[in-house]
């Protein structure tokens, strides 16, 4: 449970928009039904409908938290708050994205900047608001095929034992995260995907 004035929330959710399995209304009533206070929803290059088209009605308590994940050549970012059509389309240069992002009040979040997927390769582009540290999708692509087989098996006899023996202390997330502090305030986000 959440301290007062602390909210718990999930972050980097895609939903049927992109290559998720559910409707925002669908996410919303999920991270609710797992006690979360929000939910940020970032569908691959496109900004999902609002809640309110999809049909979420108010007695979902989760807050959702409409941004974008946006593919661009260093990686992917999760770009939350920009204002209006912000980016041209189909627009991929690092700086150009994040300049748009910055110019039109939205904040900018290097996705999982490490794993098999798509690793970040440009730590020079500004401004960098934060950093996924831990990625659920990019952290289990990292096992090998046996770990993955024993936390299957073993899932039917103690489901929470077998899925946290595939998740790693995230050493190198929280170096990154370290060093990016250094130039300023940036902040490091647990991330679904």
């Amino acid at each position: 449970p959440a301290r007062p004035n602390e909210r718990i929330g999930v972050f980097h959710v895609h939903t049927t928009a992109s290559d998720g399995g559910g409707s925002i209304a669908e996410v919303a009533r999920a991270a609710a039904d797992a006690g979360a206070d929000f939910v940020v929803v970032s569908d691959h290059n496109v900004v999902a409908a609002t809640t309110k088209s999809e049909g979420a009605s108010s007695d979902i308590p989760a807050t959702v938290i409409i941004g974008e994940e946006v593919g661009v050549f260093a990686g992917h970012v999760v770009v939350l708050g920009a204002q209006g059509q912000w980016r041209e389309a189909g627009e991929k240069a690092d700086s150009v994205v994040f300049g748009a992002a910055h110019k039109a009040g939205g904040f900018s979040v290097v996705a999982h900047p490490f794993g098999t997927k798509r690793i970040w390769r440009n730590w020079e582009v500004s401004p960098i608001g934060g950093v996924e540290i831990w990625n659920a999708d990019a952290e289990w692509r990292n096992d090998s095929a046996l770990e993955l087989v024993r936390a299957a098996l073993g899932y039917f006899s103690n489901s929470t034992a077998a899925l946290l023996s595939l998740l790693d202390r995230p050493q190198e997330g929280l170096a990154l995260w370290s060093k990016l502090m250094t130039r300023g305030s940036v902040v490091g986000l647990c991330a679904v995907d």
